[in-house]
């Protein structure tokens, strides 16, 4: 018998053509139906007959469940799903103009104080580990060099308007000669600031931590 993985590809696309178009044609006869049924119930009681240990493979089972728990199954088809059902859900309540206590009942709020009325309800090693992450400490750093950076750009002698700035503009009005002056400050400034940006960061890492434990 010729290898079917030997065929030439267009004459076993014929082939397959042909068996298809075969079994449509046959399935539209009663006689058709009637021995397709036949077999499926033949096929569904020895199935049913079978010990169930000769059907179940625990380790195909666990195979199969590392596969649909893997990273890239869930990326490519839990995570979009959950992720166009919060879409959806967070368009529709941002539409909502009732304020949240509508959906809070009496009973539910005198539930929730008494809870939050307990000593100790969280434990405090679980809330400085959660405050003082990693995540949270890039997230403070990223907001304090905001915060520095606003208020370098208000305070900074060498970019604020009352500074450098505000002194060429007086300058040339006045048609003072302040080019070699204000080129030596733009030189000074250059060398301020590649000094500063180290410092701020060692700052910041040490700022963002002890914030981070007194919110803790």
């Amino acid at each position: 018998m010729t290898d079917r993985l030997d065929l030439d590809p267009a004459l076993r696309a014929q082939l397959r053509a042909r068996h298809v178009a075969f079994v449509r044609e046959r399935l539209r006869g009663d006689r058709g139906k009637a021995a397709l049924q036949k077999n499926l119930e033949a096929g569904f009681r020895a199935v049913l007959a079978r010990p169930v240990a000769s059907l179940v493979s625990v380790d195909a089972i666990d195979r199969l469940v590392d596969h649909l728990t893997s990273e890239a199954v869930v990326a490519r088809t839990a995570r979009p799903i959950v992720r166009t059902g919060l879409l959806l859900e967070m368009a529709r309540l941002r539409e909502e103009p009732a304020p949240l206590g509508t959906y809070v009942s009496t009973e539910a709020r005198a539930h929730v104080n008494t809870l939050l009325e307990r000593p100790r309800l969280v434990p405090e090693k679980l809330v400085r580990e959660l405050v003082t992450h990693r995540a949270f400490e890039g997230v403070m750093r990223d907001v304090l060099d905001g915060a520095l950076r606003e208020f370098g750009a208000k305070m900074n002698p060498f970019t604020a308007e009352w500074g450098l700035p505000s002194l060429s503009k007086k300058g040339g009005a006045f048609g003072l000669g302040l080019g070699a002056f204000v080129k030596s400050f733009e030189s000074v400034q250059g060398e301020f600031e590649r000094r500063l940006e180290p410092e701020r960061k060692r700052f910041l890492a040490a700022v963002a931590r002890t914030a981070l434990g007194t919110v803790a």
